[in-house]
């Protein structure tokens, strides 16, 4: 009987070895680049994360932190603020594969969005933001067109 519990472990063992290996090669290789915009007059800053599939050039997801003055609102009371906020915020609560978050802080409010291209309700998400986003099951959301357009609107890369 030890002899047997002794080649069943052995052979559990050797599988367990065997489908790791196997598996190690399946991972996609993603990397990482962030793009930053400081808008002189107004002081909303931007950074714009994303995730990527190198080889492939597809956006898996973008994180967008958006940094806002309450001096844009040009004296506004801080609850008409948040009022003005979390209306907009509404929109994005519900769209499958965006988050969407808001922090108060003294004199300014973060914004931080999330949006997961692989399981992203694009019909949905194109009405809350009225933009045209591709189907990304359909067509990929390329790095090298998205780098190209941030450059263009004045975003630069951070290294």
């Amino acid at each position: 009987m030890k002899r047997i519990s002794k080649i069943l472990l052995a052979f559990a063992m050797l599988f367990v070895v065997v489908l790791t290996t196997a598996c190690s090669g399946l991972g996609v290789k993603t990397a990482t680049r962030t793009f930053e915009k400081e808008e002189k007059e107004s002081g909303i800053k931007t950074t714009i994360k994303y995730t990527y599939i190198e080889k492939e050039d597809k956006v898996l997801k973008e994180v967008t932190t958006t940094e806002v003055p309450y001096s844009i609102f040009k004296g506004l009371p801080m609850d008409e603020i948040k009022i003005k906020v979390e209306a907009v915020s509404a929109r994005y609560q519900y769209i499958k594969g965006v988050k969407e978050s808001i922090e108060y802080k003294e004199n300014t409010f973060i914004e931080v969005m999330e949006i997961d291209y692989e399981n992203l309700d694009f019909e949905t998400a194109n009405k809350a933001f009225n933009s045209n986003i591709k189907d990304p099951k359909q067509s990929k959301v390329s790095m090298e067109e998205t780098v190209k357009k941030l450059t263009n609107d004045g975003y630069t890369e951070k290294k």
